[in-house]
């Protein structure tokens, strides 16, 4: 079960998702998240082209957006269709199936 900072929901809502480098509730909820081993499968429902990568954790849809990168951070995970963190390098811990 992914335990969120509880300030990360309030955080969220007036600032959007965490980028990597602002403030210290981002290492909070990337410790979470990155600590889990997820296989992402190739997303194949209506919103695939916005969100290339899902997956399922604790009940919840985890969805990955890859975005403009470099004028953009590389990632933004979104859980249950809310932006969450952005970054750049996915964790050793995340398995990425491209079929």
């Amino acid at each position: 079960m992914i335990n969120l900072p509880a300030n990360s929901d309030e955080f969220v809502r007036k600032f959007g998702a965490v980028k990597e480098g602002e403030l210290e509730i981002f290492n909070e909820i990337k410790s979470e998240v990155f600590k889990e081993s997820i296989q992402w499968q190739k997303n194949i429902d209506t919103d695939m082209d916005i969100f290339p990568f899902k997956t399922t954790v604790d009940s919840q849809i985890w969805k990955l957006r890859v975005n403009n990168f470099p004028d953009e951070p590389m990632y933004t995970l979104f859980i249950n269709d809310k932006a969450i963190l952005t970054f750049d390098d996915k964790p050793s811990t995340w398995i990425i199936l491209e079929s």
